[in-house]
């Protein structure tokens, strides 16, 4: 996704009306219970503005609406990205190097680097192939560079594109606001603070739910049906007592016997 100029750098008109303010009070809670619990946050309302910015050398702001400035959640991490401009007031200025204070605690925060100087057929400033992609002309980035002099007068404009690989906390919501300051250091080591506010964007976690089968032994096999045999019962009519049982066929020899020695005898 690339997304559209926003303007080359150069003269700024009068500074527009932030579009975020509507939920400041909700911000401003917030920024005091992260505060309360331990993180140390810079609050206007409570520290009583921006002590560190002289106000004869340096003045910024944020511009555009929710969609250009976020912080949103993807493969490599939490990317930000927040649109400002700055405009010099004293006779010289540079910008020598710029840093992004969190909410949360950061874990290897860095500003995206220049693509001209990953390689020179770079056009765009990308956090990856799936995410945004900026022109190099709308970016910040690169315009940190203490041997760049810009002159009183003299405003820019465009995206600071950052990223940090620790995730949105929880306590944030998807889609609410939260507060953040961008740092500024100049030529002299100067601190400048600009507040701004960011939308968080996170990705849907997946939650991997109980199974309800449970584990390979968690029950016993269920007890195998018995196995039914069918068998065909064929009536019979009761069996008589055979007549030719051993005494019977005793007696049937003893009388051929006899019979036999009666024969002989008349023969003799």
């Amino acid at each position: 996704m690339i997304i559209q100029s926003v303007g080359d750098v150069g003269s700024v008109g009068k500074k527009p009306t932030l579009t975020m303010t509507r939920n400041g009070s909700s911000n401003l809670a917030l920024a005091r219970r992260i505060r309360a619990a331990g993180r140390p946050i810079y609050i206007p309302e409570d520290d009583g503005g921006p002590v560190e910015v002289p106000a004869n050398s340096l003045d910024g702001y944020q511009i555009g609406g929710l969609l250009e400035n976020g912080a949103f959640e993807y493969s490599a991490g939490t990317g930000i990205m927040l649109q400002l401009v700055i405009t010099v007031l004293a006779s010289t200025f540079a910008i020598a190097s710029c840093d992004l204070e969190l909410p949360w605690e950061k874990m290897g925060f860095r500003w995206l680097d220049d693509p001209l100087e990953i390689d020179e057929r770079l056009t765009h400033y990308s956090f990856s192939q799936k995410y945004y992609e900026f022109e190099r002309k709308q970016v910040l980035n690169h315009r940190a560079d203490v041997t760049r002099t810009l002159r009183r007068g003299q405003s820019i404009r465009g995206y600071l594109l950052g990223n940090d690989m620790a995730p949105i906390p929880d306590y944030i919501r998807n889609g609410s606001l939260f507060p953040a300051t961008v740092i500024i250091w100049d030529q002299y080591g100067r601190q400048y603070r600009i507040p701004v506010e960011l939308t968080a964007t996170r990705r849907e976690k997946y939650v991997r739910r109980p199974s309800r089968r449970g584990a390979l032994f968690d029950r016993r096999d269920p007890d195998p049906k018995p196995r039914v045999v069918q068998t065909q019962v064929t009536a019979t009519k009761p069996t008589e007592p055979s007549p030719f049982t051993d005494e019977a066929m005793t007696e049937m020899w003893r009388e051929g016997m006899s019979k036999h020695r009666e024969k002989t005898t008349v023969t003799s």
